[in-house]
């Protein structure tokens, strides 16, 4: 009778994997996994690297201290130049939010971010509020190009290719800002798997909706739809994607670490721009939610104009040719090789000169070209995000390209004590695109100092 019971246990066991295996994603019922307003016992402690506590103002599952392995992480600086917090409302009112800022960027990138560290999940949705703090408008002045991560998922980490993630972020966010969704490896060159851009524009100063729904698949079912709601307004997609959402080399898992509230800016010095002009770089986050999938029970079809980039032919185009003039369509990455390395950003209306390329990355996805911009910085730009601009059309005569120096991190022509400052500022660092990284090998080491110091002195 015992082995009976076993069999049967063993029958329904499978037979309820079968149905949940089988079942069309988002046709089971949604479970809410954890909710929370940060306000009652909520409280940050550690160093402000944890949370802990329970929510009284929320039902169940509220309680900090089984919500994964939820934390801080932080990048460069101390607790007086970036911190997680728990403060009131910014624009008003009893109510409890959580405050990310940073202060001092010690000339490199700088970030305070929320962390899950191994979700365990395939499929997730997640909702919360959010504030960008008017102090983000000093940057309207600021010369440069800056950009403004705030979600990131992680999918793998590892130090060698594949190493997947999807980013979300919103580019010069006080001057006509664009969003930016990328999913990309990390340790490959080439260029994104997708991309979505929008110019929907953020509200500075109050309080939005963003929602987050991922799903791991390949390139006919994987899911990830970002959408945007103002409060009183109606729901706005900006990103809707069906596509890759692990790294093809793999096979589908649960992402390695999901940042849902993050604040991280690659340049560094819009951070002292802001700080410089007596602000704080500083968004705040209210009413987390996640769900195991859509909370309706359906995945809306889609319905966005935006289209992940189409794979393309590996017969170049020809849309520009060395010595073109081109101008940036939309804020655009500058890399240091076609799609690899991150040196930067050039906002919408900057104009450079062609002087290589095209070449095609991964997946036969996207042709990027060597730019030399008017203004810093240089290197490799995707094709559809470039317009060409008044200048030869035929026959051109090819602007030299620039020979860099290694250590020159700045981008000046030379190398000199202020590419030393910022290699001091990121050594020790161990993710990819890093400024400081000469070798480009996603470390800044012994061995990129070395480079640094065979060079000090020599110019372009």
């Amino acid at each position: 009778m015992t082995k009976v019971r076993l069999l049967l246990a063993v029958l329904a066991f499978l037979t309820s994997a079968f149905i949940s295996l089988s079942a069309p994603a988002g046709s089971l019922a949604a479970k809410l996994i954890f909710n929370s307003g940060f306000e009652a016992d909520s409280q940050i402690t550690g160093g402000y690297a944890d949370i802990s506590g329970t929510d009284r103002s929320v039902s169940s599952p509220n309680n900090w201290d089984n919500a994964w392995d939820f934390h801080f992480n932080y990048n460069g600086g101390n607790g007086s130049t970036r911190k997680a917090e728990i403060v009131d409302d910014p624009a008003g009112g009893n109510n409890k939010v959580l405050r990310l800022w940073l202060r001092d960027a010690y000339g490199g990138s700088v970030r305070s971010t929320s962390r899950i560290r191994r979700l365990g999940r395939t499929e997730w949705f997640s909702r919360r509020r959010v504030y960008v703090d008017p102090d983000f408008l000093l940057l309207s002045n600021y010369t440069g190009s800056s950009r403004v991560m705030f979600e990131e998922i992680k999918v793998t980490q590892t130090k060698t290719s594949p190493s997947f993630r999807i980013t979300a972020a919103w580019g010069d966010i006080a001057r006509g800002v664009s969003w930016d969704i990328e999913a990309e490896d990390l340790r490959a060159s080439g260029p994104a798997f997708w991309t979505c851009t929008s110019r929907t524009s953020v509200p500075i100063g109050e309080w939005f909706t963003l929602e987050t729904y991922y799903r791991a698949g390949d390139a006919k079912n994987g899911r990830y739809v970002l959408t945007f709601q103002r409060d009183g307004g109606s729901k706005q997609t900006i990103c809707d994607v069906t596509n890759w959402t692990y790294h093809p080399d793999m096979g589908p898992s649960s992402p390695w670490t999901y940042n849902p509230m993050k604040l991280y800016m690659s340049r560094g010095d819009d951070v002292d721009w802001i700080r410089n002009n007596g602000g704080v770089a500083q968004l705040y986050f209210d009413d987390w939610e996640v769900w195991s999938t859509m909370p309706d029970g359906e995945i809306p079809p889609l319905t966005s104009t935006l289209k992940p980039t189409p794979t393309i032919s590996k017969i170049p185009g020809g849309k520009f040719k060395v010595g073109d003039r081109v101008e940036v369509t939309v804020t655009a990455n500058v890399k240091l090789t076609a799609g690899q390395g991150l040196r930067g950003t050039q906002p919408p209306g900057a104009r450079g000169t062609v002087l290589g390329g095209p070449e095609i990355g991964i997946g036969g996805q996207n042709w990027w070209w060597e730019i030399d911009y008017d203004s810093w910085p240089d290197g490799w730009s995707r094709e559809d995000l470039l317009e060409k601009v008044g200048g030869p059309t035929s026959t051109p005569t090819p602007t030299p390209a620039k020979v860099p120096v290694p250590g020159d991190i700045d981008g000046d022509g030379d190398v000199d004590i202020f590419d030393y400052n910022i290699l001091v500022a990121e050594f020790g660092s161990t993710d990819c695109g890093r400024v400081a990284d000469i070798n480009g090998d996603c470390k800044v080491d012994i061995f990129d100092y070395n480079s640094l110091v065979e060079n000090f002195g020599r110019t372009v």
